[in-house]
This record gives structure tokens, C-alpha cells and sequence, in this order.
């Protein structure tokens, strides 16, 4: 490598476009991209872009329907996965249509009071 590990993990936090940096380091280093990525990683600077590029095994998804059965938040359920609410909410929702999550079962409530007419004077 032509840089060493401070410029390559500097330049990287540096940049705005993360993925494209990573391959210019590569090709700056004459090296693979995977050599890039593994040296950011051993550093704690590369992280995956977002839930929606883990690949989900069927394990996983009857987890987080388990979860869903005891009534966890998305909020919650994202704590667990250590993602963001919102990244969370939309892999769930990316998940049920691929059919690999079914849809929450509707919240049973009681009986709601009748609409009484009163006249106010």
C-alpha cells in the first residue's frame, strides 16, 4: 500500500460518499476493496450501511416475529438489533413484502362506548 493506515482511515472519515471512497483508496493503494474494508473494520471505522443489506435467515425473521408476538415496539426491537427505529421500521416492512414477515395480528381492545346524543343547551 502506498498510504498508510492514519491517511487511508482519514480520508476515509473525511469523505462524503463512504462506498465510493472506499474504492478509490483501492485503486489508489493498487489493492482490492476487501483489503480496504477489512483494514477500516480492524479500526472500528467501516460499518454495514444499514439493516436492509443484512441478509435475513428464516431464524432471524421467526425472531423478530417472536418479538412482535410479546408485544415489543419497533423501537424496542430495534434496540435488540442495534439499529435505528426508522432503518428498522423499513426492513420490517421490506420483510412482509417479500413474505418473510407476516403482519402483526390486529390489538384486541374492548368494547368502545356507545355514542350517546347529548344536547348541549
Amino acid at each position: 500500500m502506498y498510504m498508510s493506515e492514519y491517511e487511508i482511515i482519514s480520508s476515509y472519515r473525511q469523505a462524503r460518499y463512504k462506498s465510493q471512497q472506499i474504492t478509490i483508496l483501492a485503486q489508489i493503494n493498487l489493492c482490492e476493496r476487501s483489503d480496504i474494508i477489512e483494514l477500516l473494520r480492524l479500526n472500528g471505522e467501516y460499518k454495514e450501511r444499514s439493516c436492509m443489506s443484512q441478509r435475513w435467515t428464516e431464524e432471524e425473521c421467526q425472531r423478530l416475529e417472536e418479538m412482535f408476538d410479546k408485544r415489543m415496539t419497533t423501537k424496542e426491537i430495534a434496540a435488540v438489533y442495534g439499529f435505528k427505529p426508522a432503518v428498522m421500521s423499513s426492513t420490517v416492512t421490506y420483510l412482509r413484502s417479500q413474505g418473510r414477515l407476516q403482519r402483526r395480528s390486529s390489538i384486541k381492545r374492548g368494547p368502545q362506548p356507545k355514542n350517546t346524543n347529548i344536547q348541549r343547551v
